[in-house]
């Protein structure tokens, strides 16, 4: 229907009412990142409430990298500037300050640049109103620095630090399964079935250390849209448990659910993630304590006649984050328009290795 009515007023009136148009859908969740997904499944569709950005009339930056990356490689960032103002800027510049053990590489740039210290000046000049450029350099993190793995499993060792269980249903739907991984063979999957249940998947208790204390794990799912799906909560006395939405870093919630409770009215995990996803949660509030780590998976008595398969999760890590992160701010000679950005999703996240051994770091 958006696109139907864009085209029309395009046609019509020459385009004359398209921002009011794209500003109106997106108050209501069709914005410009919205994607309608397959007609033939309701789970995978994404609403989003930002307008189309020509509509926007601003300067702009947009800074991007690489979500994880070693320690003993380069790290290379992209800076996108645009201008949607309807003027043309005179002397655009941008700053990008790196964070303290961070080198920017010598003559990485694409762009002109002056590097003192750890304070980068991008020089851009002129933009014309609906110009854009980009810019690419690249940096090197310490070797020493990176995130220390606490625990990780990936599931090809059994279920030794994992309890299931379900408040209804006969038993827990939880499931050590060998068809579906993110690395290996092995995986937690709770299916998707069309009966009431409340199952549970429970990492065992442990004490939260470090500077930046994270959960990480890979996952999957496909439910039924917006009433059959999980989310993570945590309880420091294995009673009250406290849900986790506001620490997530990366891989959020879907939206909220339309089911009744518990799933209802919270954040949560549902309808379709396109294969396997990574997120992460930040463990900084429960510093010191002992803490309980429970991924609840809840379905109804139907699925709308859909193709859903359930919640799927493996290569499950505790670790001690550390992450590359720093702000690039763009502006023009006369100050009068400035725009800042980071990498989204708190960085880049610095490991010595990748992958998931079967063992335990203590």
């Amino acid at each position: 229907m958006r696109d139907a009515i864009l085209l029309a007023d395009d046609l019509l009136y020459n385009g004359e009412n398209s921002c009011m148009i794209w500003e109106t859908f997106a108050r209501r969740g069709l914005g410009y990142s919205a994607y309608a997904g397959s007609s033939s499944d309701r789970g995978d569709g994404i609403e989003a409430f930002d307008n189309l950005p020509e509509c926007v009339k601003e300067l702009k930056i947009v800074k991007s990298a690489q979500p994880d990356a070693k320690s003993t490689e380069d790290l290379v960032y992209t800076l996108k500037i645009t201008n949607h103002t309807t003027d043309t800027i005179l002397g655009v510049f941008v700053v990008d300050t790196l964070q303290t053990n961070v080198s920017y590489i010598t003559e990485s740039s694409t762009c002109d640049v002056q590097a003192e210290g750890n304070v980068l000046t991008f020089t851009l000049g002129t933009m014309a109103d609906g110009s854009s450029r980009e810019c690419t350099y690249a940096v090197s993190p310490s070797e020493e620095l990176f995130s220390e793995i606490i625990f990780e499993d990936d599931m090809e060792d059994d279920d030794y630090f994992w309890v299931t269980w379900a408040e209804e249903g006969s038993d827990p739907e939880w499931a050590l399964i060998d068809f579906e991984a993110y690395s290996g063979e092995f995986a937690w999957y709770a299916p998707n079935i069309a009966e009431r249940s409340v199952s549970y998947l429970g990492l065992e208790p442990f004490t939260v250390e470090g500077n930046a204390p994270t959960l990480s794990f890979w996952h999957s799912y496909s439910t039924e849209a917006s009433y059959d799906g999980g989310y993570i909560s945590i309880s420091t006395d294995e009673v009250n448990f406290v849900e986790v939405s506001s620490s997530i870093l990366r891989g959020h919630y879907r939206g909220v659910s339309q089911a009744s409770p518990p799933l209802g009215g919270i954040d949560s995990f549902w309808g379709d993630s396109d294969g396997f996803i990574n997120t992460l949660v930040d463990l900084s509030d429960y510093i010191g304590e002992t803490v309980l780590i429970r991924f609840t998976y809840v379905t109804d008595e139907a699925n709308a006649d859909e193709t859903v398969e359930g919640w799927t999760i493996d290569d499950v890590r505790i670790m001690d984050r550390y992450q590359v992160e720093n702000t690039a701010c763009v502006y023009s000679a006369d100050l009068l328009h400035s725009a800042c950005d980071n990498v989204a999703d708190g960085g880049t996240v610095i490991y010595n290795k990748f992958g998931v051994s079967v063992n335990e770091i203590t």
